[in-house]
């Protein structure tokens, strides 16, 4: 009877070792799938993290080369406009050169700070006997001037001179014959 009873005692002891065997496997189980549940919630969060960074940089990206895109559409457009602006003043430049070299009077612009002449047309030399390289030599048509007009062409220059336009009659002498000048002169600041 004492043997049964040691070996029903072992037994029962064994079994108890098995259930307390099975529970640390269970738990040990349970362990390992709420670790992996963790695992899967943290792969998760860091695909979301990484996507919503992803999507952040790709607006981003978005918003810069529409920008870009904005400022290259306006750069060509003024540049578009630039082009008109000198393809308008080549025409304008054109036409102003065949008025000056066709038209009977002499047209000249004269730089009052300077005291020189940056342009004078062509036919300077028909009216006053003097090529244009003349004038542009810093030499002046007061040379040729009637003695008894110079002071009323002096006094007119004077008076463009401080920004007052003119409008004068004076005689020159070219080869010996006088030409009578109408002059008028306007400043343009």
């Amino acid at each position: 009877a004492k043997y049964n009873n040691n070996l029903s005692q072992i037994k029962h002891n064994l079994e108890e070792e098995l259930e307390k065997q099975k529970l640390l496997l269970k738990d040990s189980e349970i362990e390992k799938i709420l670790a992996e549940a963790q695992r899967q919630t943290i792969l998760r969060n860091a695909f979301l993290i990484g996507f919503a960074l992803v999507l952040i940089l790709a607006l981003f990206i978005f918003k810069e080369n529409k920008q870009k895109q904005k400022a290259i559409k306006e750069l060509d457009l003024r540049n578009r406009e630039i082009e008109m602006a000198y393809q308008t003043l080549a025409v304008s430049e054109g036409n102003f050169k065949l008025i000056t070299d066709t038209i009977n009077d002499v047209f000249y612009l004269y730089n009052i700070v300077r005291k020189k002449y940056e342009y004078i047309s062509p036919n300077s030399e028909t009216l006053f006997g003097f090529n244009p390289d003349y004038f542009y030599n810093g030499k002046s048509m007061k040379l040729i001037v009637h003695k008894e007009d110079l002071q009323l062409v002096i006094d007119a220059n004077t008076k463009v001179d401080s920004g007052e336009a003119y409008d004068i009659e004076y005689r020159i002498l070219v080869d010996d014959k006088i030409k009578w000048i109408a002059e008028k002169s306007s400043p343009i600041f």
